[in-house]
């Protein structure tokens, strides 16, 4: 029993000292509210404990702006990367931003 114990102890301390997804949940909320009002739309995200994925869709570059402008002032993500920006006259611009926390 002693040594089941322990095991399960030891397994609880690793359950406890991986990252969680939960807080990158929250800070994507924020942001997305935020996208939301700008005119663009989010079409991706892939959330992990580093940091977020985001594709966007934006009608106009003022739109895509709008996103991008306040990005430089959020203090929850240490890096901002434009990763890939492109533009289709049917549909607009489509770019591709990774917000990282480490």
């Amino acid at each position: 029993k002693l040594v089941l114990a322990k095991d399960r102890l030891s397994k609880i301390g690793v359950v406890q000292k991986a990252k969680s997804v939960g807080d990158e949940v929250s800070r994507f909320k924020s942001f997305s509210e935020g996208v939301s009002s700008t005119g663009s739309i989010i079409t991706e995200a892939n959330l992990t404990s580093k940091g977020t994925e985001v594709t966007l869709l934006s009608q106009t570059s003022e739109s895509l702006a709008l996103v991008l402008k306040p990005l430089s002032k959020i203090a929850d993500y240490k890096t901002v990367i434009l990763s890939s920006l492109g533009f289709n006259a049917g549909t607009g611009f489509v770019s591709t931003i990774n917000l990282e926390v480490e």
